[in-house]
């Protein structure tokens, strides 16, 4: 049996995401969640936000939080 832990996953998608990408974003995170037992406490868009370094020429980006119960393999699958 393994054992149930919170986790927070931050993800940030670039800062022209549509609702509707940021939506099936989501959605495929569930999908994850569930498919290893787990389950997602909130989610928080945290909207669009300045990054603190360029990345992959994008200076701005929307900034999602999801706070996940489940165990460590759901994390490993998460990271893939």
């Amino acid at each position: 049996m393994s054992t149930v832990r919170q986790y927070e996953l931050v993800y940030i998608t670039p800062a022209e995401t549509t609702e509707e990408a940021l939506a099936e974003l989501h959605a495929q995170v569930v999908a994850v969640v569930e498919r290893f037992a787990g389950s997602i406490e909130r989610t928080e868009n945290w909207g669009r936000r300045r990054l603190a370094y360029e990345i992959g020429g994008q200076r701005e980006g929307v900034f999602v939080l999801d706070v996940i119960n489940g165990p460590a393999a759901l994390v490993a699958e998460l990271d893939r």
